[in-house]
This record gives C-alpha cells, sequence and structure tokens, in this order.
C-alpha cells in the first residue's frame, strides 16, 4: 500500500501547485521604450489597415436620380412606414437590394 499512499503524496502535491500561479517575467525596459515600442506597432497596424482598407473597400457614387436608387428608395420608405408586426422578416437592406435588384430585371427584359 506504500505505493497507493506515495501516488496521494502526488496527488495532492499536483493540486497544490496548480493553484499556485506562475510569477510574471521581469523585463529590463523602461516605460519610455514601452511607450515608443507601443507608438510603432499602433503606425504599423494603421499602415497595414489602410493598405488592406483600401484594396477592400471601394466608394460607388450613383447619382441620386438613377432609377435603380429610386426603386431601392421607395422600398426602404415603404418598409419603414408598415407596422412593425406586417413587416418582413428579413433586414431593410435586404428589401432594398431586392427592390433594386427587381428594377434592373425588369430593365432588362424591356
Amino acid at each position: 500500500c506504500r505505493s497507493s499512499g506515495s501516488a496521494m503524496q502526488w496527488l495532492d502535491s499536483m493540486a497544490q501547485s496548480r493553484g499556485n500561479k506562475r510569477q510574471r517575467a521581469i523585463s529590463n525596459e523602461t516605460p519610455l521604450d514601452m511607450h515608443r515600442d507601443t507608438a510603432r506597432l499602433a503606425l504599423s497596424n494603421a499602415a497595414a489597415l489602410r493598405d488592406i482598407r483600401s484594396v477592400v473597400l471601394r466608394t460607388f457614387l450613383v447619382p441620386v436620380d438613377n432609377k435603380y436608387i429610386k426603386a431601392g428608395q421607395a422600398a426602404g420608405k415603404q418598409c419603414n412606414e408598415c407596422p412593425k408586426a406586417s413587416r418582413p422578416h428579413v433586414p431593410p437592406h435586404v428589401v432594398i437590394f431586392a427592390a433594386m435588384l427587381k428594377e434592373l430585371c425588369v430593365q432588362t427584359l424591356r
């Protein structure tokens, strides 16, 4: 039974060691060094984000008097004016896009 006693001691020591938190590493950097590194990282991240945004996002300027935009605006107003209980279960931007797509199909089939 001696082996079971040493196993119990081992389990107890493991349980106690899990409760102890590991000490944090001590850095030799001064606060000025840390601020400098943080500023460099922020500038680097900002530059990378600008590059990514310029690739991903494109701005499309469409005239307000465009027939597709008018169809989308009308659908948005209609969706906004109807009571909440009778609103469709899709987000308003989907309703607007569907109206614009419908107008495109109507114009294409003429």
